[in-house]
């Protein structure tokens, strides 16, 4: 099987489709049927080993986004840390199960774990980056409003002047 990867400056991320069509083919199949068109089990279980750890390293940046976040609420950062916690302990249970695994069916359960239950770029990745952003524009809408009264007053001082 060969690998093409595209290096990016946030590193080498993206498959090509005949590795992509090889780990749908594997893992993707109704009923647990065990379809590998041509991929040893050795090769399979290193994928997801390295999906794993792909995940694991996503949810560390992401709770450091969320601990470096200056404006984020201390509501909002509670609930992140909470939600990255759970999700960083499920991807860790994934990664100590996964290498124990005998049999495709074994890897194809977890992998389909790993999918569904740790949705590290569906929905963690969107979720920190927008309530950061949000309570960043909540903290300048503020900001601009505490000022408004200031402005208002010079406004008022300019009145008949020139240029006004």
């Amino acid at each position: 099987m060969k690998v093409n990867r595209i290096a990016a400056g946030a590193g080498a991320l993206a498959l090509s489709v005949t590795t992509l069509g090889v780990a749908l083919g594997s893992f993707g199949s109704p009923a647990g049927a065990s379809s590998t068109h041509g991929a040893s089990f050795t090769q399979l279980q290193q994928q997801l080993e390295q999906q794993i750890a792909n995940r694991q390293a996503r949810l560390a940046n992401l709770t450091k986004d969320v601990a470096g976040a200056k404006s984020l609420t201390s509501a909002h950062a509670t609930l992140l840390n909470t939600r990255l916690s759970a999700e960083t302990t499920n991807i860790a249970a994934l990664a100590a199960k996964v290498p124990t695994d005998t049999t495709n069916a074994q890897l194809s359960a977890d992998r389909s774990a790993m999918l569904s239950d740790n949705r590290v770029y569906a929905v963690m990745t969107p979720q920190v980056f927008q309530t950061i952003e949000a309570d960043s524009i909540s903290a300048q809408v503020t900001t601009l409003q505490a000022d408004e009264a200031g402005l208002q007053s010079e406004v008022a001082a300019l009145v008949g002047q020139p240029g006004y």
